[in-house]
């Protein structure tokens, strides 16, 4: 930049000495600091008492700054006699190009060229009509020393930054963008601006000249955020509706600013030219998406035409994510404990998440063949024992103003629940900092920067998975800090309930049955008769269905649901447990120390329903319908509150 400043600089000074010379006046003797201002005493000093104001005479000289014509769309061109070259754009606008050295060639982005013959040249040069006034002015100053109006033209054009229409065009190229470049005789280069269509050449003494543009297909990809997406392969293809069959023309990779561009040289109008994302068996050689992107897009992609599309990308999918394993260990294989607690460090982006595993636990693995099974399971008892803890996990970054959030999520690297859409975890367990204003679990953010865990024995060999989210791009950092030891779980006593409520037929009722509404508007109030009614002790009587598949709750009836057998994780043996059994209890840590079993509250009051499938709910059955409902996450999206209504129904007699 300094180079190209020192030449205009000379230039400049140049072309002050040559004008003063032509007056006889000797002025480039010293240097003044402003090469604007020198040429102007120049100016000055030719002219005399008629000389114009520095003001009028920067605007004779003309626009100083060249306009920017990268962002504009060029609609048309004209070639003057003398070979003067204006570009015509959408907005009205002309740029004056530059004069011709000979025939302007056109090359194109594919190798192909065309070429727009330059008209004769004229006798004379055309004057500008605006500047007729100022020349006028000027001769009359200057009488017998003034230059000819060619040699002031050019005089006028120095200004600040030479005009690209004071130079010779020598030909030009299209880009795949279809951006039209000029290039000059001293080798410099200016974009003219993007030509959408055919672009009419008028020449001089009324005939014109079409030069067939290559036609744009523009395609544009960005994330869930509006964020370009780059290295996305798009593919550009025409259809035959008459024989059902697709042609590729090109696949290409978006830029960094999500964009991928098509051309072709003329449209097929018997065709239909379309724009799809890139599959596996188009590209073999490397994927057709970014590592941790899926395609989160509804509808037929082959619909969207020219122009442009907009692909949503959700770069959170924890299923696609690489996942990093924290760099902490603890393992005791001889005497003492061996821990490792380096710091795991992730570079993440604005609105990101990264995933982390982590597992203190590191197995035994025996070196000696000869080693007896009874010392194997002793050492890796002791590894289990020492990757037991109380830890605390704690997020920094390393950019001021970035909110990085720590969440702790429910489940394994195996099965994480996530949203069917974007891929992230939705079960949070716990998250770092200050529940937003709007969110549906405040009780789960710590209000800190760590999130603490209990590991005991039975959770040692577990892995528990971490997110990180920040709204600005930065670099994280994870710690892990081992608190204590850890709170081991008591024995927990499992209690099997049995029915204490009356027992009889339910009796057939009129009325239409139906499904008691599941968002929050139904009040529930208990009986004199012993059962719950809606609204109050004189509205309908809430029944549970038992007997008949209600499509809200399962895919078969409560008293056919299979009585599956749970084990216990972390015990030896299998403790078998229905699918009716509920925690009922906790301690202090957050143990279950109670289960209840419902099996036999069921299978009795299945026994007398009525026709309908439906018994009355007591308190028996409430107690049950608490429990079941807060086991049905999931199941409905219904709020969770009302969860326990979904099995429930009522007579309307009205």
């Amino acid at each position: 930049m300094k180079n190209k400043k020192k030449k205009i600089l000379i230039f400049l000074l140049s072309a002050a000495c040559l004008t003063a010379g032509a007056f006889g006046i000797a002025a480039c003797k010293g240097k003044t600091a402003d090469p604007l201002k020198q040429a102007y005493e120049s100016y000055v000093g030719s002219v005399g008492d008629g000389a114009l104001s520095f003001d009028e005479w920067k605007l004779l000289i003309g626009k100083n700054v060249k306009p920017d014509v990268k962002s504009k769309y060029m609609s048309s061109a004209s070639i003057e006699a003398n070979g003067a070259l204006s570009l015509l754009y959408d907005d009205g606008t002309a740029f004056a190009a530059g004069t011709l050295a000979g025939n302007l060639v056109i090359s194109y982005a594919d190798g192909s060229t065309q070429t727009v013959a330059l008209p004769s040249a004229a006798s004379s040069a055309k004057k500008a009509p605006e500047l007729d006034n100022k020349y006028s002015q000027y001769v009359q100053a200057a009488g017998d020393s003034a230059l000819p109006y060619e040699q002031w033209l050019e005089l006028i054009k120095t200004g600040i930054m030479p005009d690209v229409s004071g130079k010779t065009v020598t030909g030009a190229n299209v880009t795949e963008k279809c951006e039209f470049i000029l290039t000059f005789g001293d080798g410099t280069t200016v974009s003219a601006g993007t030509v959408l269509n055919d672009l009419e050449f008028s020449l001089s003494g009324g005939t014109s000249q079409t030069v067939k543009m290559p036609k744009l297909f523009t395609a544009t990809v960005s994330d869930q955020n509006n964020k370009p997406v780059a290295d996305v392969w798009v593919q550009f293809y025409l259809y035959d509706p008459s024989t059902y069959t697709r042609t590729v023309i090109e696949n290409a990779k978006t830029g960094a600013d999500g964009k991928v561009y098509f051309t072709i040289a003329e449209l097929d109008q018997t065709v239909k030219y379309l724009i799809r994302l890139c599959g596996t068996d188009d590209i073999t050689d490397e994927p057709p998406l970014p590592d941790n992107y899926t395609v989160n897009s509804t509808g037929d992609l082959d619909e969207h035409r020219n122009s442009a599309i907009k692909l949503n990308y959700a770069p959170d999918s924890f299923v696609l994510a690489k996942k990093q394993k924290m760099n902490y260990k603890r393992v005791d294989v001889t005497i003492d404990i061996q821990e490792t607690n380096d710091p795991t460090v992730k570079k993440l982006e604005a609105d990101r998440y990264g995933y982390f595993i982590f597992q203190p636990y590191q197995p035994y693995t025996p070196k000696d063949p000869t080693e007896s099974s009874a010392s194997i399971a002793n050492k890796e008892q002791r590894a289990v024992k020492a990757a037991t803890g109380k830890y605390r996990v704690k997020v920094t970054c390393d950019t001021a103003g970035a909110n990085a959030v720590l969440y702790q999520y429910s489940g394994s690297s195996s099965y994480i629940v996530c949203d069917p859409v974007t891929g992230i975890p939705t079960a949070v367990a716990a998250a770092t900092g200050n529940a937003p204003a709007n969110s549906a679990a405040p009780d789960v953010y710590t209000g800190t920067d760590y999130i603490d865990l209990n590991l005991s024995t039975d959770m040692a060999r577990s892995e528990t998975i971490f997110g990180v989210h920040t709204d600005k791009a930065c670099t994280v950092t994870l710690t892990v800090e081992r608190l204590g030891d850890a709170a081991e779980p008591p024995v927990i006593i499992t209690k099997r309930i049995k029915p204490t409520g009356s027992q009889f037929k339910w009796a057939d009722e009129t009325g239409t049955l139906k499904e008691v509404a599941v968002d929050n508007s139904v009040s529930v109030v208990k009986g004199k008769d012993g059962f719950y009614h809606i609204g109050s002790e004189s509205g309908p009587i809430l029944l549970i269905n038992l007997a008949k598949t209600l499509d809200r709750v399962a895919e078969c009836a409560i008293k056919d649901l299979p009585l599956q057998e749970i084990g216990s994780e972390g015990q030896t043996g299998v403790i078998g447990e229905s699918v009716f059994t509920f925690a009922t209890a906790y301690d202090e840590n957050g143990f279950i120390t109670e289960k209840s079993n419902y099996t036999d509250v069921i299978n009795t009051y299945a026994k007398y329903v009525n026709s309908d499938g439906v018994y009355g709910v007591n308190d028996d059955l409430y107690n049950f319908l608490k429990y079941f409902g807060s086991s049905c996450i999931g199941i409905n999206e219904a709020p969770k509150e009302s969860w326990w209504l979904l099995p429930c129904q009522y007579y309307d007699k009205t």
